[in-house]
């Protein structure tokens, strides 16, 4: 049937005009704002470029990476920092110049590291890129490349009218950002060094199956929540590839933060994976992340699941360091933690990290429920195997025999209630 059976020819003339002039907006229509643009009366920083080819994390790389530092910038204060993968990305010169003039965020040296190269052999081959090593894989690697080599290197560095570059040394003044393969390698580096990095800049995400990235909502459940922000941004028409869903994945990771109690602010669009929608919105994203500085980012409570074990008003502590291995944590009803490990000859610490307590709907006698025993196992389990490195004197529990011996001789346990180690090692 004709679909325009029936329809006057005055109206379908109506609608072809009102479709022209009130046509919707194209998906991935992304514009950049007036703080996105040099604006008049406003001072300008000093954008420099430099070389660095010597690193020990990298090796037989090299690398341009730019430095700004704003018009405001006393050398008397230390600044705060701003790190970004993939070098100048969203107009940020400009944009800094902008919030900078009107005090929405404080005076910021930004540094902007391109991935690495391995420059080819002849001339018949192109050099390698190093950008997926460098940011897709987990670990602390490449925060240490930027915290031993590359801001140790800005440090030497002076503006043009011989303003010598001193950089903060608190996390809590110090942002990191990127997009795709950057933005996951920018939560990393906060991930492992929260002491270093408190404010997260994530676009299009890449926190998917290409070197573990994927694993990173688990994680995020599991482990004590870590002192930092972040902030999301993620399109529907981003890849869906062999990797994973980019999409899907920006999503599981802002639940996954929301669960965990982190402070999280997230901005979901139809873009694909580009940077258009990123640069519209990177004055709010740097307005957010630097709205009540210098306060310092806390760390969260934590999950339903987590608070219900935790001391109230009690954060973590240290207990131990340098386990390689733990294995089959158990809790008996004085509030005890066993677990197994592997002897080494190196390692001279041991690590656990853990405040607990037992539920409070336990039996009135004080041994505690099958369910509450769990819990704390539960969560006791996935704070080991987060700290794991050998205790080198520490028992080998073999059997349950081992086992019941050690129960008895309290050799390696920690008590809930008081975090103490009981027994030597």
């Amino acid at each position: 049937m004709n679909p325009c059976y029936g329809i006057r020819p005055s109206i379908l003339i109506i609608l072809l005009i009102l479709s022209q002039h009130f046509s919707l907006p194209a998906a991935d229509d992304y514009q950049p704002g007036p703080d996105s643009k040099e604006q008049p009366g406003v001072p300008k920083g000093e954008v420099m470029k430099f070389k660095f080819e010597n690193s020990k994390f990298f090796p037989g790389t090299a690398r341009n990476y730019w430095v700004y530092v704003p018009k405001q910038y006393d050398p008397d204060i230390p600044a705060c920092v701003y790190v970004n993968q993939d070098g100048v990305q969203n107009n940020a010169p400009v944009v800094f110049d902008n919030l900078i003039h009107k005090k929405e965020m404080p005076v910021t040296i930004g540094v902007f590291i391109m991935h690495g190269r391995v420059k080819a052999s002849s001339t018949n081959a192109l050099d390698r890129f190093n950008r997926s090593y460098e940011y897709d894989g987990l670990g602390d690697s490449y925060a240490r490349f930027v915290l031993e080599e590359i801001l140790p290197e800005v440090e030497k560095k002076t503006a043009a009218d011989g303003r010598p570059i001193r950089l903060s040394k608190n996390g809590n003044d110090r942002a990191i950002g990127g997009s795709s393969s950057g933005a996951i390698c920018a939560f990393t580096a906060a991930w492992e060094r929260p002491d270093a990095f408190s404010r997260v800049f994530s676009t299009i995400g890449t926190f998917v199956g290409l070197r573990g990235g994927n694993v990173y909502p688990t994680l995020i459940r599991k482990f004590e929540p870590k002192a930092i922000c972040v902030f999301l941004q993620e399109g529907s028409g981003d890849q869906n590839i062999y990797g994973g869903d980019w999409w899907m994945a920006n999503q599981e990771m802002e639940r996954a933060l929301t669960f965990a109690g982190y402070e999280i602010h997230h901005v979901w669009g139809d873009g694909g994976h580009n940077g258009k929608h990123a640069t519209a919105i990177f004055p709010d994203a740097l307005r957010w992340l630097w709205k009540d500085w210098p306060a310092p980012v806390r760390a969260g409570a934590g999950s339903p699941q987590l608070t219900d074990i935790l001391v109230p008003g009690e954060g973590w502590q240290l207990v131990a360091e340098g386990y390689k291995f733990t294995e089959g944590p158990a809790v008996n009803a004085k509030g005890e933690v066993f677990f197994t490990t592997f002897r080494t000859a190196a390692s001279t610490k041991s690590v656990l990290m853990a405040r607990c307590r037992f539920l409070s709907n336990r039996p009135a006698a004080g041994v505690a429920r099958h369910s509450d025993r769990m819990a704390v196992f539960t969560q006791l389990r996935a704070a080991t195997r987060k700290f794991s490195r050998a205790m080198p004197r520490a028992k080998q529990l073999s059997s349950r025999k081992d086992f019941a011996a050690m129960t008895s001789s309290s050799r390696a346990t920690v008590t809930c209630t008081s975090l103490t180690r009981t027994g030597p090692a």
